[in-house]
């Protein structure tokens, strides 16, 4: 399977440069496993690159697709005009984060919103 080898070549990337760069191996460890859980859940795929290969329209519209459910509510976006709600979703970046990672901590001022 091609997306299996050349997932695994960039893994291979990933553990050459982990040693390159001496990393711990509870970091180093951290990051393998983060490329595991892209494997499992997106088959390697980085979500954003293959929106990036679309045409604009249509990338707006599986964004809208993917995301649309979960701003609609949002007080900002739900009485927002039709374009707002697609440009707004066009600025999203759709990142796997694993089970466990610390995306802020309490008290910390908001500089993203997570769905």
């Amino acid at each position: 399977d091609v997306t299996q080898t050349l997932f695994k070549k960039q893994l291979d990337n990933v553990k050459m440069y982990i040693n390159m760069q001496n990393l711990d191996e509870n970091i180093g460890g951290t990051i393998l496993t983060y490329f595991d859980y892209l494997w499992i859940h997106q088959g390697g795929q980085n979500g954003n690159a293959v929106l990036d290969y679309m045409p604009k329209l249509l990338a707006e519209e599986v964004r809208e697709e993917i995301v649309g459910h979960l701003v609609k509510d949002l007080f900002f976006v739900k009485d927002a005009h039709r374009d707002f709600v697609a440009l707004f979703t066009n600025e999203l970046l759709m990142t796997k984060y694993l089970p466990g990672d610390v995306l802020f901590y309490s008290g910390e001022i908001a500089s993203a919103l997570f769905f």
